[in-house]
């Protein structure tokens, strides 16, 4: 009778045993998929998501294929992109093609987007633009090379009411990044002229309501403050700086940039400290 019952408390703890490591190997995997989902690269962080300004932002899919990146390293940020669907396409029935504006395929939009393919074929307008364009490691035929990324921002409903204030908006972008592109490397003046120019038709964005609602570009302080560092207009700098702190910027600018231009705010005033000794000295 002893036996038995050891036989059977025995089967018991064996049973429990077994049952425990089961559910912690199913909370582990679990926690895999949760950490799997949630993770992401930051340089995919726009990818798929729904900003404060009705804008979406997706990643640019199939841009390996046929020369694709070729052409979309001719474009830059800002340019505007034309949403195409594709309803026969074998492999996807709510494909959404994506072309420059002379029609040359840039790539596609990701899959799943029901909604946004059922609004274009009931005949639906949408605004798209380049938002982000660079380079990085990107998966290829299974291992990891330099290539191309593209984010695009859509306004996913009636865009003619904010198409114009849309079009203004990627047009500094595009603005912004030439000069700091191109034009920085070849005149600062120009450059300084250029972020200059760009700031207050900002500045003009912001007065009215409707179209702040829907500015995206950054004020370019920080680019502006360095050009007049770099060129030794120390008190317009300073002016510029000081001017930004006390602007009401709604969208306000990256952690890199605040932490730059605070930087710079503190190291040109005492360089015109240093030159109002010496001119005071001479």
């Amino acid at each position: 009778m002893y036996v038995f019952l050891s036989v059977i408390v025995l089967i018991v703890l064996l049973v429990v045993i077994r049952w425990c490591i089961k559910a912690g190997a199913s909370k582990r995997t679990n926690d895999l998929r949760v950490q799997k989902q949630t993770k992401r690269s930051p340089n995919r962080k726009y990818a798929s998501s729904l900003n404060s300004k009705g804008l979406r932002s997706v990643e640019l899919k199939g841009i390996q294929y046929d020369n694709r990146e070729e052409r979309l390293a001719d474009c830059t940020v800002g340019d505007p992109v034309i949403l195409q669907r594709e309803p026969n396409n074998k492999y996807d029935r709510n494909a959404i093609a994506v072309l420059s504006l002379d029609g040359k395929m840039l790539g596609y939009l990701p899959r799943k987007r029901m909604s946004l393919a059922k609004y274009l074929d009931d005949g639906g307008k949408i605004v798209a633009h380049i938002r982000d364009l660079y380079k990085d490691r990107v998966p290829r035929a299974g291992q990891y090379v330099e290539g191309l990324v593209c984010t695009l921002d859509i306004v996913p409903y009636e865009a003619d009411a904010v198409k114009e204030y849309v079009s203004e908006d990627y047009a500094l972008k595009r603005l912004i990044h030439v000069t700091y592109t191109k034009t920085e490397k070849n005149s600062i003046v120009d450059a300084i002229s250029a972020y200059q120019d760009a700031i207050n038709r900002i500045q003009k964005l912001d007065r009215d309501p409707a179209s702040r609602k829907y500015r995206t570009v950054e004020i370019p302080i920080n680019r502006l403050s360095m050009m007049l560092e770099q060129n030794g207009q120390f008190g317009e700098c300073i002016e510029a700086i000081e001017w930004y702190l006390d602007y009401d910027d709604k969208q306000g600018i990256n952690y890199k940039d605040k932490r730059a231009i605070d930087k710079r705010l503190e190291r040109v005033k005492k360089k015109s400290g240093n030159r109002s000794s010496n001119d005071k000295a001479s």
